[in-house]
């Protein structure tokens, strides 16, 4: 009977709060650096449905995000003909699974056929200027967003 009652007390202050399992989510951001519309993005991996061009990131947060902490960061990024969220497909990454126990955040961002670098552009260095977004625009983001270590 006291252990009932107990466990009763506990789950009525809400000490034995929810799981903090590790998680998945997706945040669609905008830049002034790479225009979506304007850019040839890759298709989504084996089995996604088609989406719109956006400039999308995967941010994996790891067990026990949500009690609080900084957390390292790790960025993923895909490769040629892959897209933001290839590393979380089954088939392709399947970084829910191998990831499981990293104590970090995993970053998975877009980079369309951009390579991740500023275009050349016959000297202009401008448009799509993806590694302005990423570096400039992107990280601060996420810094701000999520809880993660400088």
């Amino acid at each position: 009977m006291r252990r009932a009652l107990a466990l009763g007390v506990v789950l009525a202050l809400g000490l034995a709060g929810p799981a903090h399992a590790a998680r998945i989510v997706t945040l669609v951001t905008t830049s002034r650096f790479v225009d979506p519309a304007t850019q040839q993005f890759n298709n989504p991996p084996p089995g996604a449905p088609a989406r719109p061009p956006a400039l999308r990131v995967n941010v994996f947060l790891p067990d026990g995000y949500d009690r609080g902490g900084r957390f390292p960061v790790l960025y993923l990024l895909h490769g040629h003909g892959d897209s933001y969220d290839s590393w979380a497909n089954p088939q392709r990454g399947d970084v829910e699974d191998i990831a499981s126990g990293f104590p970090g955040l995993i970053v998975m961002p877009e980079a369309a056929q951009g390579w991740y670098a500023n275009w050349w552009n016959g000297g202009k260095r401008a448009d799509p200027a993806w590694e302005r977004y990423h570096l400039d625009e992107l990280i601060p983001l996420l810094e701000k967003q999520f809880r993660v270590r400088p």
